[in-house]
């Protein structure tokens, strides 16, 4: 089945094996992609919310934060992850301008039984003891899946890293 990178393990619980390889190509393929778009749109990154579910997640989380060589100025406004995880997280090293201002929503199901539900707080405890400076947190009564709140929270969390409190 296609994917981001590869899965060693099933479930993914926090002692899951990570793919490296695998995670640093789909973090590069996302950059360009983002690139592009700043190219060819004039959008400018911090102007661009990242965001997935699952393993889709688990990118977004690594390319929003994750610190590179490469790596521009520019922060992404917000970052989004729905039942994903962090991976590297034995030596994941957090871009400290990011980790200022790039805010974070992750969503997870307490019923997850493929991303299981201690992914949510061992990652943001890993990314609060990294620097992360603002990251909201939900959960809610589902598997792994998508709920209407969840999707709720997420659109009022882009509204506001996007245009701020409208309310």
């Amino acid at each position: 089945m296609p994917g981001w990178f590869d899965l060693y393990d099933w479930p993914i619980g926090i002692t899951a094996k990570d793919d490296p390889k695998g995670l640093d190509s789909s973090v590069q393929q996302i950059h360009q992609v983002v690139q592009d778009v700043v190219t060819k749109h004039g959008i400018p990154k911090n102007r661009i919310v990242i965001g997935g579910f699952s393993q889709g997640g688990a990118i977004a989380l690594l390319a929003a934060y994750e610190k590179t060589e490469n790596q521009d100025d520019d922060c992404f406004a917000g970052c989004v992850a729905l039942s994903g995880w962090l991976t590297k997280t034995n030596d994941l090293q957090i871009s400290e301008k990011a980790a200022q201002q790039t805010p974070l929503f992750w969503g997870h199901g307490q019923f997850d039984d493929k991303v299981l539900f201690e992914q949510q707080a061992h990652g943001i405890a890993k990314l609060t003891e990294l620097g992360v400076q603002n990251i909201q947190s939900d959960e809610y009564p589902m598997g792994h899946s998508s709920h209407p709140k969840e999707l709720q929270t997420m659109a009022s969390f882009i509204q506001s890293v996007l245009f701020g409190n409208t309310a």
